[in-house]
């Protein structure tokens, strides 16, 4: 897949003939470097690469300016500055200017150009037909982080019809699946627009691949409102939940990894403010086996593997060796050497996690969030949010764990949403009063009238086994482990 949409990509920088400026749009910049790294557009001829903001562009000279951008009116805007910003001091060099729409046009961006009075400017409006983007080796996303937010709070249905393209073109890869199986009113539009435009692809060369897909299944987010507010255990969601995982790759402070450099420097200082990005794929064998475990278990691995290649080194100083014995040693050394970089590397994000994981304001609110899960103490999530309120924890948290309280008992009391509104309000300042509104548009914190004290979140914790005591956290034998206690509903609904 990363090669098709390479190939894609090179046909069109070689298509706009001459020098090359890009301009991103900063959404796309993380996706895209998952396609192809700067090396690959300094070969076709890309001299400069800036991010799409308003106002005038960095002065530069070359003969096509590139706009890559999502099909977003409000992005319309920013080109037509940039343009006409160019066209002022243009100096009468020529410079043709191009907007490659990813993963396709849009007439609304179209007219958006047209009445900013810039649409004639452009030489070439393409497609960059990329919907999917590598995360690893068997992992793709669409990385469209606002997609629940356009669908769910502002009704609009055009994100589940870019999805459907995105699926019809990864089967139209891969083949047609022959069973698909969804849940939520969501999934349901979806699978329609899908069987739609399958229908329209009758008779397509697409339609004769042999089939690599056995079976699709589409949850709709809404089925499972509870796992997403709930705090992540294994070693990548902690990663995730603290330093934020964005294009498979975190950054974290460079001052912490000062003692892993092996060539030394001319000063400390020189980490000191500096950010170190890690890659986080598959290729790193250590975090392989690292990432799905749940955090308590993290510690022992390292150990053992640290323990492991220290062994290994050990060994390799052993005068009695034979030639071919050492010459196996040195051909396994450039991987310990790795492999001892990657743990040291491991260690310090470890370290980094505990830090946080000890503090009291994350043990209070995994302990809240084992009791709301377990529907137990229901009534102290109030004290709780009070408590949290008054210490200035993040408001993040705060509202987290209401929403998941409202998620578990399909709404809140009147009075209790009212009394949480007051409290984050009053903590938090005014300036969060649109953020309750779109949790409320969204149905993610709203009031339910009708609220008992039995809900059906009662009856689906029973049936689907959602909670469990005593996890085996070191060797689990079930989900649960994930969470330390609950098992995600998207997981049982079709394990």
């Amino acid at each position: 897949m990363r090669d098709l949409a390479r190939r894609e990509l090179s046909e069109y920088l070689n298509k706009y003939v001459g020098t090359k400026v890009l301009v991103w749009d900063e959404g796309l910049t993380g996706p895209m470097d998952l396609i192809a790294k700067f090396k690959f557009f300094q070969e076709r001829h890309v001299i400069k690469m800036f991010p799409l903001k308003d106002g005038r562009l960095p002065k530069v000279s070359t003969e096509n300016i590139v706009f890559v951008t999502r099909p977003i009116p409000a992005q319309m805007d920013k080109i037509a500055d940039n343009v006409k910003g160019e066209e002022i001091s243009g100096g009468g060099v020529r410079v043709d200017f191009h907007i490659l729409f990813v993963p396709n046009k849009s007439l609304l961006c179209e007219k958006r150009l047209e009445d900013r009075g810039v649409l004639g400017s452009f030489a070439f409006l393409d497609e960059l037909s990329i919907s999917w983007f590598p995360l690893d080796s068997d992992v793709v996303s669409l990385e469209r982080p606002n997609i629940f937010a356009d669908f769910h709070l502002k009704n609009d249905p055009t994100c589940l019809y870019e999805m459907a393209r995105a699926m019809l073109a990864l089967q139209a890869t891969y083949g047609f699946a022959s069973t698909v199986y969804g849940k939520g009113d969501a999934a349901k539009k979806l699978f329609e627009y899908m069987s739609g435009m399958k229908k329209e692809m009758a008779g397509d060369e697409a339609n004769n691949t042999p089939p690599q897909l056995d079976t699709i299944i589409i949850l709709d987010r809404k089925v499972d409102m509870i796992t997403p507010f709930l705090t992540q255990l294994t070693y990548e969601g902690l990663i995730d939940e603290f330093f934020n995982i964005k294009n498979s790759s975190v950054k974290l402070p460079g001052e912490r990894f000062a003692q892993d450099q092996t060539e030394p420097t001319n000063s400390s200082a020189d980490n000191i403010n500096t950010v170190k990005q890690i890659v986080l794929n598959s290729k790193d064998e250590l975090y392989t086996e690292l990432r799905d475990k749940n955090f308590n278990a993290v510690g022992t691995t390292l150990s053992r593997k640290a323990k492991a290649i220290s062994n290994a080194f050990e060994e390799g100083k052993d005068t009695k060796k034979t030639v071919q014995e050492f010459k196996q040693f040195v051909d396994k050394l450039p991987h310990m050497q790795s492999l001892k970089q990657s743990i040291t590397t491991h260690t310090t994000i470890a370290e980094m996690i505990k830090e946080k994981t000890d503090s009291s304001s994350f043990l209070e609110a995994l302990q809240i969030e084992q009791e709301l899960v377990n529907n137990q103490k229901i009534h102290q999530t109030l004290d709780y949010l009070e408590d949290a309120a008054c210490q200035e924890v993040d408001i993040l948290r705060v509202l987290r764990v209401a929403c998941l309280q409202c998620a578990l008992s399909q709404g809140l009391r009147p009075k209790t949403l009212e009394h949480y509104r007051k409290l984050i309000l009053q903590a938090y300042g005014h300036a969060h009063l649109t953020s309750l509104i779109n949790l409320e548009k969204s149905k993610l914190l709203y009031h339910n009238p009708s609220t008992s004290a039995s809900s059906p979140y009662s009856i689906l914790r029973k049936r689907l086994n959602l909670t469990q005591d005593d996890v085996n956290e070191q060797n689990p034998s079930d989900i649960t482990y994930v969470h330390s206690v609950f098992a995600p509903m998207s997981i049982r609904y079709h394990s």
